[in-house]
């Protein structure tokens, strides 16, 4: 049987906490201050059976925040409305947070009948009524009751009953939450945090995040309304023993979550419902009171496509807050004004964990417009496709979206023309095809450009063309599109050509190159430096460098040591030397080099540090040895 939880809500003494104690025989007045005032002031917790608990909130003004907390993760609200006062102002405050936080199931109770006359009591009904029906609530049943007659309790009890049948769960499942709204200490057992698991399920034993704190207590130990059980599943009031943390390290707005599947957010990107009752225009950076979950943050609203959100309007907005928070995707939340605290709006998170924007605030409102409303498969989509080449992991797209990693690859999967991936240390990492395809055409028109621009270069390094098509791009992308372009550009280590292209070389350019190689030549083993190159050529040393840098591409010479010039014939037979000697002497040393070539130190070492770079030798201590 699926576990469900019911909230209370409704004005200051309009008896809430007397139809909980009627329901379930429990007393969710727990403080001594709440006895002795006879008001509840904090959040209440009563079980009407093994399957359903009650949440029982604060009426009282001053203890909205606290009313916030307990109706995260419900799954029905009952409204309670006294007859003898009917709709009070916190009547309609709850009622919008309700509304603000997609709570699409509710019963009225119409309490404290026994104080009110018949004739009254149907105004009243009436009044409610007009009410729900301006709010979207038009089939939601109305029961009279009186706590001190019980009459009309058994009737709520089978409404409450009746309604929680007709919910259904979420398409997809999400990775274990539980927002904390209760820190304590027991002697004997340590750390212990209450909440409701509004997603997955969690283990004893598990190792779990703390969040946003980033701790990692064990879990030793779970209660499920009220009684000792071995995991605690979504729609559970549950209480956890955590091993490894002190109760001052957590607070009434934590998060213990399933390990890796979420994280801590300074700015989220939402929609935003600014309510018809707020007193004067949103501004651009506002100051207000962000609730979701159990938590409460300071922050300021940083309008996208306006300065100005009127009531009534939907905006999209950023919210900047002053302390990180532990919230998901697809979350709802509530914002009341800064000072005096009212409730004023409310809306869903569609992005979390996002930079401050710059100047780009109407293109960030273009596309939460775009994934506003629409189902998570769609979401993560069109998240990828913004993206582009960024290529997050599955992981990453757990923890942006609290997600499970096989739900995102069943939709990733599913869209095969639209969604590329490789795979990377065990991970898979998406991206967008059809930018890979840009890319793929980007980086091949980008070489054939070179090409035209540089007729004499026989190639272009791979680093020049990444630099150019876009260096932000990952090693993995670009592994992947050289690989697709294999039969189009040709790789030689890191130089890349276009397989149609062929260097042209004018008259002029011919003449240099053999003028420069006749001269290598005739230095034999002793190749010249860049300095005594142009001493005999007469060449500027700019244009000789592009010249022999050409040359070196071309395959004609070779650099040596980043000092020395050879021909590549050369450094064959002076490589086929090396090899020999070692072979009939097992090792070669800088000394040993310079009597086998006749030459002198100058020579023989940078040489052999040629050959140890090619790999053609290793250096051990003093010798060279064949690799």
């Amino acid at each position: 049987m699926a576990k469900r939880i019911i909230g209370t809500a409704g004005h200051i003494d309009h008896g809430k906490t007397s139809i909980v104690h009627a329901l379930t025989g429990v007393d969710t007045d727990r403080l001594k201050e709440e006895q002795e005032r006879e008001i509840t002031i904090d959040l209440g917790f009563a079980f009407l059976d093994g399957s359903t608990a009650f949440i029982d909130v604060p009426g009282h003004e001053k203890f909205v925040r606290n009313m916030v907390a307990g109706v995260t993760g419900i799954d029905l609200a009952l409204l309670v409305i006294a007859a003898d006062d009917g709709i009070m102002p916190q009547t309609l405050e709850h009622l919008d947070i309700i509304r603000l936080l997609k709570i699409e199931n509710i019963v009225i109770a119409l309490s404290k009948i026994d104080l009110a006359e018949p004739d009254w009591i149907e105004l009243v009904e009436e009044e409610i009524r007009d009410l729900l029906n301006a709010t979207g609530y038009d089939d939601s049943p109305i029961v009279p009751v009186s706590s001190e007659t019980r009459e009309g309790i058994e009737e709520l009890r089978s409404v409450l009953a009746a309604r929680l049948d007709m919910i259904t769960g979420s398409s997809y499942e999400r990775p274990f939450r539980m927002p904390v709204d209760r820190s304590f200490s027991m002697t004997g057992f340590g750390t212990v945090v209450t909440g409701t698991v509004i997603s997955g399920e969690i283990s004893d034993d598990s190792i779990v995040d703390l969040l946003p704190s980033g701790k990692n207590p064990r879990v030793r130990g779970i209660q499920t309304q009220g009684e000792n059980v071995d995991k605690a599943v979504t729609g559970t009031r549950t209480a956890v023993n955590l091993a490894g943390i002190q109760k001052k390290e957590v607070i009434r707005g934590d998060v213990i979550s399933e390990k890796g599947f979420y994280k801590s957010s300074l700015n989220v990107n939402c929609s935003l419902q600014y309510l018809p009752s707020a007193s004067k225009p949103l501004k651009f950076r506002d100051r207000i009171r962000f609730h979701s979950g159990t938590v409460e943050a300071i922050g300021r609203v940083i309008l996208l496509e306006k300065d100005t959100c009127e009531p009534g309007e939907e905006c999209f907005a950023q919210i900047q807050l002053e302390k990180p928070v532990a919230v998901s995707a697809g979350e709802r939340f509530i914002i009341r004004q800064y000072s005096p605290p009212f409730t004023i709006g409310g809306g869903e998170i569609l992005e979390i964990d996002v930079p401050r924007p710059r100047r780009n605030r109407r293109e960030i409102a273009a596309f939460l417009k775009k994934i506003n409303g629409r189902p998570m498969e769609t979401r993560l989509l069109e998240f990828l496709l913004r993206d582009r080449l960024k290529a997050l992991s599955t992981k990453e797209y757990s923890a942006e979206f609290g997600l499970y990693v096989d739900f995102i690859k069943s939709v990733f999967e599913s869209e095969p023309k639209k969604v590329l991936s490789f795979q990377s240390e065990g991970e898979n990492f998406w991206f967008s095809a059809e930018a890979f395809d840009h890319l793929l055409k980007k980086t091949e028109k980008t070489i054939i450009d070179h090409h035209r621009k540089n007729p004499e270069k026989p190639n272009i390094k791979r680093l020049e063309i990444i630099n150019d098509v876009g260096n932000r791009i990952s090693e993995n992308i670009w592994k992947l599109a050289f690989e697709k372009l294999r039969d189009r550009i040709i790789t030689e280590k890191d130089r890349l050509r276009h397989m149609d292209f062929k260097p042209e070389l004018s008259g002029e350019t011919q003449k240099v190159y053999s003028n420069i190689k006749k001269f290598i030549i005739s230095r034999g083993i002793n190749g010249p430096n860049l300095k005594e190159l142009i001493e005999e050529t007469g060449i500027p040393e700019k244009d000789l460098v592009r010249y022999l840098g050409n040359m070196i591409d071309s395959g004609i010479i070779v650099k040596v040591d980043s000092t020395l010039y050879y021909t590549k014939e050369e450094i064959g037979n002076i490589g086929n030397t090396v090899t020999e000697h070692i072979k009939n002497n097992g090792s070669i040393t800088v000394a040993g080099l310079r009597e086998v070539l006749g030459t002198s130190r100058k020579y023989s070492l940078p040489l052999l540090n040629h050959f140890d770079h090619t790999g053609l030798t290793v250096r051990q201590g003093d010798e060279r040895v064949l690799k």
